[in-house]
């Protein structure tokens, strides 16, 4: 009896510890967030020009809201920032070429890639695979089963 006893409990702490070998990925707040050599911004913060290195910069009259809005765009990445009192914040963040997320996710990924990083909890809006948490998402754009476009947004 002690020995079929010292079995199952050998047995009940290998399932408990070793699970299914595989972990599940999830998203969290730190995945929304850009970075890159020189330093990172997130998502409707308050914009830095200068956190992500060198940059050029554009502006228009805002339609959404009452002042500028200004594109920030750096060797990895476009910035869009909107207006609000006085301050500007992070409102997309478009990333280019070679550029990858916090996970490693690039133009050229696939959905299996996506998948594996930051798991089976999307949506899917047309072509793209969505993650959201509140009121940031981060989108993959899709065509011929590859990602072609990456998009941080903020939507409050």
């Amino acid at each position: 009896m002690k020995k079929f006893l010292g079995v199952i409990l050998a047995v009940l702490l290998l399932v408990g510890c070793g699970g299914s070998g595989s972990e599940t990925a999830t998203i969290s707040s730190d995945d929304f967030v850009y970075s890159n050599g020189n330093g990172k911004l997130a998502l409707n913060q308050e914009m830095d020009p200068d956190a992500l290195g060198e940059y050029t910069y554009s502006e228009t009259e805002s339609c959404g809201y009452d002042g500028l809005d200004k594109i920030y765009t750096y060797s990895d990445c476009e910035v869009y920032t909107y207006p609000q009192n006085g301050k500007d914040y992070v409102l997309y963040i478009d990333l280019l070429d070679s550029a990858k997320t916090s996970k490693n996710i690039q133009i050229g990924s696939t959905l299996d890639d996506i998948k594996s990083a930051y798991g089976e909890n999307y949506t899917e809006e047309g072509e793209y695979i969505v993650y959201q948490l509140d009121n940031q998402k981060l989108k993959f754009l899709m065509i011929d089963e590859k990602v072609v476009f990456i998009e941080y947004s903020y939507e409050g």
